[in-house]
C-alpha cells in the first residue's frame, strides 16, 4: 500500500538556535472572540502562526530551547487589545512587509497584524505607559462624572488590593509563597520531590495608592480613559480603575474595555521604583 501524502509541505525554515539573529517589533490587535483567549494560549497560538507562516524564529535556552517571541505585556481576559506589541527574533534578515504578509495569511479572525519594523537586538521590551478605555452606559455617566470630580486632586486615591497566596506544606517544613497564580503541582515537579504538597489558598489585602500610577483619567463621550504609569511595582488593574469611580460592576456586565496604548522604554536602563512596589499590607497597617 502506498504511503499517504500529507496535504502540506515541510517548512523551509525550521525553528533553531543561532548566535546570529535579527529582531523585529510587531504591532497587533486582539479583539472579537479572541478577547477570551488567555495569555498562555495566545503565546501558543502565536508560535503556531509563525510556524505556519514559515518564518525562521530563533530558539534560545540550553536545556529546553523556546521560541524568542516576546509579548510586551499580558492582556487581561475580556479586554480588547488595540495596540499590542511583540518582539520576535529571526535567524534570517527578512523584509518587514514580507513578514507581515506571511503572518496575515495565517492569522485567525480577531488577530490583526498592523505593522512590523526592524529594531536593534538589544532594544528594551519594557512597558512604561499604558492606556485603558472603558465604555460607560448613558445611565451611569453622571454618577461617574460626579465621582471623578470628588477625587482629591493631589491624592491619595487609596484602596485595598486582594492578592491570592498559596501556603505549601511539604513533608519537611512549611514554604509560604505569595506569587499570583502559582500551581502547586508544577512546583512539586520543579522541586523534584515525591513528598505530598498541600496547598492552602488564602487572600491577603495590600493597600495601594492609584494616584501614584494614574497619569490622567477623564471622560470622553461615553468612554472613561485612563493613562497609567508602569514601574517595578506594576500598575493599576482595569477593575481597580473602575472601582475608583464606583463602576467596577461594569466589568462583570460585559461592557467594552479596550487597551489602546502601550508605550515602550527607549533604553534598557533601570526602572524607577513605583510606589506600588513598597506599600504596606493593609492587615499590618491596621494594627
Amino acid at each position: 500500500m502506498a504511503e499517504a501524502q500529507l496535504p502540506f509541505q515541510h517548512p523551509r525554515h525550521r525553528f533553531h538556535s543561532s548566535d546570529v539573529y535579527f529582531r523585529y517589533r510587531i504591532v497587533f490587535s486582539k479583539s472579537e472572540d479572541l478577547i477570551y483567549l488567555s495569555h498562555i494560549d495566545l503565546i501558543r497560538s502565536l508560535e503556531r502562526i509563525f510556524r505556519r507562516a514559515d518564518l525562521p524564529v530563533r530558539l534560545a535556552g540550553k536545556f529546553h530551547p523556546m521560541p524568542r517571541i516576546i509579548v510586551a505585556l499580558a492582556l487581561p481576559l475580556g479586554v480588547h487589545g488595540l495596540r499590542e506589541i511583540l518582539d520576535v527574533e529571526l535567524t534570517v534578515s527578512l523584509n518587514s512587509d514580507s513578514i507581515l504578509e506571511q503572518l496575515r495569511g495565517q492569522s485567525p479572525h480577531g488577530l490583526i497584524f498592523d505593522s512590523c519594523v526592524a529594531v536593534p537586538n538589544k532594544v528594551s521590551s519594557r512597558v512604561i505607559r499604558l492606556g485603558y478605555r472603558f465604555f460607560i452606559p448613558s445611565h451611569a455617566l453622571e454618577a461617574v462624572r460626579l465621582k471623578l470630580g470628588d477625587l482629591p486632586e493631589r491624592g491619595p486615591w487609596e484602596m485595598d488590593r486582594s492578592e491570592r497566596r498559596a501556603t505549601l506544606s511539604p513533608s519537611s517544613g512549611v514554604l509560604a509563597l505569595a506569587e499570583d497564580g502559582l500551581e502547586s503541582n508544577n512546583l512539586e515537579e520543579w522541586i523534584g520531590t515525591g513528598s505530598r504538597i498541600k496547598a492552602e489558598p488564602s487572600r491577603s489585602l495590600r493597600r495601594i495608592d492609584l494616584h501614584q500610577v494614574i497619569e490622567s483619567i477623564k471622560l470622553s463621550g461615553n468612554y472613561l480613559e485612563a493613562i497609567l504609569k508602569f514601574g517595578e511595582g506594576g500598575t493599576a488593574k482595569p477593575e481597580e480603575v473602575l472601582r475608583l469611580v464606583d463602576a467596577e460592576s461594569l466589568m462583570s456586565q460585559g461592557e467594552r474595555v479596550e487597551r489602546f496604548l502601550l508605550e515602550m522604554a527607549d533604553d534598557s536602563g533601570p526602572l524607577e521604583p513605583s510606589p506600588l512596589a513598597g506599600t504596606v499590607p493593609a492587615e499590618r497597617e491596621s494594627k
